[in-house]
């Protein structure tokens, strides 16, 4: 699976924001991570 990577400065948090792109086509899906888990796990 195609991953890709993106980092988006936040002004309101005054930090980097980490986002995941997984795969090439298809329907977007916006997954929220839980506690526990990081931006990397689907």
């Amino acid at each position: 699976m195609h991953c890709e990577i993106h980092h988006w400065y936040s002004p309101n948090l005054n930090k980097e924001m980490p986002l995941s792109l997984f795969c090439h086509y298809g329907p977007v899906l916006l997954l929220i991570p839980t506690a526990t888990a990081d931006y990397l796990e689907y």
